[in-house]
């Protein structure tokens, strides 16, 4: 019986590394997953950050180019300022594009960090040879025989209580039943 508990034991033990095993796996994928999501809006921010730097510098060409112009007219003043507000438009999205750029960044660099954790950990299982693993294995092993041992004991002690009851009330009736034999005899 002993034995068929210890083995039931080890396929739940068995089975639960397994399932340990199965969502490291998951995990890793998803991560993974998250991590080429993250790499390729960071290649389109980057992108669009070139763009727009560009766009910027053509803008500011253009605006030199007017300034440097002899006939600078009404009309002239208005098309600087329509590139000046554009220009601050662009500089805007361009920070504001910037700074999404770097928070992703940072969160891409927690999960290259957690993925790394992860497949350290999912490599500790295949070094379960080391002695220390085993020495744990027999320490956990003599536990349970221990356990098992106090259990039965348990039950024994309670098994003796329950009788030392029982002969304590019979002992208070016995007396009556010996007076009742002496007076019939």
């Amino acid at each position: 019986m002993k034995e068929s508990n210890m083995a039931s034991h080890g396929d739940v033990v068995e089975q639960q590394i397994d399932d340990l095993r199965e969502r490291m796996r998951l995990l890793q994928h998803d991560r993974r997953a998250n991590v080429e999501i993250l790499e390729a809006t960071k290649t389109s921010n980057s992108e669009e950050m070139r763009s727009l730097r560009e766009e910027i510098k053509n803008l500011r060409t253009k605006q030199a180019k007017l300034q440097r112009s002899e006939n600078i007219g009404q009309k002239g003043s208005h098309e600087i300022e329509n590139i000046q507000k554009e220009a601050l438009n662009l500089r805007a999205e361009y920070d504001s594009l910037k700074v999404i750029a770097s928070k992703c960044k940072t969160q891409l660099t927690k999960l290259k960090d957690e993925e790394k954790i992860c497949v350290l950990e999912s490599k500790r299982p295949s070094q379960d040879d080391t002695p220390l693993a085993r020495q744990i294995r027999t320490l956990e092993n003599r536990l349970d025989k221990g356990m098992i041992k106090y259990n039965e004991a348990q039950s024994i002690r309670n098994t003796y209580q329950h009788i030392v009851k029982r002969l304590k009330e019979e002992r208070i009736s016995f007396d009556n039943q010996l007076a009742a034999l002496d007076r019939t005899l």
